[in-house]
């Protein structure tokens, strides 16, 4: 009798175990995500999928995070990687705990998504679009959470209310014939980070005081004359005051081949208006203004500068005085120092001015090269939610609900 019971129960206990594990494993997400990811994957991928494993492995679309002991939602879709070209017609906002939203180069979000479903994605923190070809809505609404939004390629007007949101960071990579930024008039305060495409469709960039805490720039200037369709253009819309930014980047992108790239002068106006930490100069573009003859960058910092020059020669080669970087003077008590990093130029002249300071000078290469350009160093990309990244499958499942404990403790007490 004794071994009668002990067997009873071992089998009841090893049978809710497995209902628990049957449906946490088969029934975790909500009826709707799970519908609308198995079509997402269809329209992707071509491909039938049915259970929560497949919906929640298949090649990186869907991460899904579990919130309680029985139950999963999904904080990212990475829709990439898909050789058929589509416009998602699926109804995203069942995803209400999406975090992180990735749309491919053969992905188009319908205009419809940004009045109607943006909106109601209220955790949403970050947003990358490869190539945006529909058209923005006159007027939407953007999650307060949404943080950071990525155009690696546009070809519609950029709505002025990304502008006027509280996004903290915005990228426009690259822009291509039917884009345009818009007239900005207001001031936000949100704003901390942008990096923005010039070339001859567009070289005309909102006025950098409306955002007056804006802390990183960078400039992605499109200059190679080779391009179809191209247009010799300004950059003047740049030369503004960057009084409170703390790092700027200029990054030329071309062949590298200089008898087809478009120079412009770099106006001593424009390195002497601001108080910057960080300044770099990547590809070929930069020319030394032949008015002055040198680079001037005494008056950006008292704490120190940090210069790179990468690539684009001509501001070192052209210097008409010996002394030909003129740097920060370093403002006791404060300690912190000037650093200059060289890259494929031969060495100029240094006037460090320094007080209190110390200086680092790093070249690399002896000679001026006119290899390709490498895109330089960007803005962090968005930084990647905290979220649990670990997916339970059958095998390893364990879970003990409050009807197995309570007939473990019968099992004790009854013998």
């Amino acid at each position: 009798m004794k071994y009668f019971k002990l067997l009873f129960f071992f089998l009841i206990f090893i049978y809710l175990n497995y209902q628990t594990v049957d449906g946490a494993i088969n029934k975790p997400l909500s009826t709707n995500e799970t519908s609308v990811a198995i079509s997402i994957l269809k329209s992707l991928y071509n491909i039938d999928t049915n259970t929560f494993e497949e919906v929640c492995d298949y090649n990186g679309c869907f991460e899904c995070t579990q919130i309680t002991q029985n139950s999963y939602v999904v904080t990212s879709i990475n829709m990439v990687n898909s050789s058929n070209s589509f416009i998602v017609s699926q109804d995203l906002s069942v995803f209400k705990n999406l975090i992180k939203l990735i749309i491919g180069e053969n992905v188009q979000l319908p205009t419809s998504f940004f009045n109607e479903t943006l909106p109601q994605l209220k955790k949403l923190e970050n947003l990358e679009i490869s190539n945006q070809e529909q058209p923005f809505p006159d007027k939407f609404v953007i999650p307060n959470l949404l943080s950071n939004v990525h155009f690696l390629s546009i070809s519609v007007p950029l709505s002025p209310i990304w502008f006027e949101s509280s996004v903290n960071s915005i990228f426009v990579v690259k822009t291509l014939p039917g884009f345009k930024y818009p007239n900005l008039t207001n001031e936000n305060t949100n704003v901390r980070g942008l990096s923005l495409a010039l070339n001859h469709i567009d070289s005309n960039v909102p006025s950098m005081n409306l955002f007056p805490n804006l802390q990183v720039i960078i400039f992605k200037i499109y200059n190679d004359m080779s391009q179809e369709g191209y247009k010799n253009f300004s950059i003047d819309s740049i030369n503004q005051e960057y009084i409170r930014v703390n790092s700027l980047e200029f990054s030329f992108i071309n062949s590298g081949n200089d008898a087809t790239i478009q120079k412009f002068t770099l106006q001593q106006s424009l390195i002497s208006r601001f108080k910057l930490k960080l300044l770099e100069f990547v590809g070929i573009g930069f020319t030394l203004d032949p008015s002055i003859g040198y680079l001037n960058f005494s008056m950006m910092s008292d704490y120190g500068l940090i210069l790179t020059i990468n690539g684009t020669c001509d501001l070192v080669i052209e210097c008409k005085v010996s002394n030909c970087i003129v740097l920060p003077t370093v403002v006791p008590p404060k300690t912190s120092s000037n650093k200059i990093d060289i890259v494929g130029c031969i060495t100029p002249s240094l006037t460090p001015n320094p007080t209190n300071s110390s200086q680092t000078t790093t070249t690399t290469g002896s000679t001026t090269t006119g290899s390709t350009t490498t895109i330089g160093a960007t803005t962090s990309n968005p930084t990647k939610p905290p979220i649990d990244n670990d997916k339970t499958s059958t095998a390893s499942y364990l879970s003990f609900s409050f009807c197995q404990i309570f007939i473990l403790i019968l099992c004790l007490f009854s013998f």
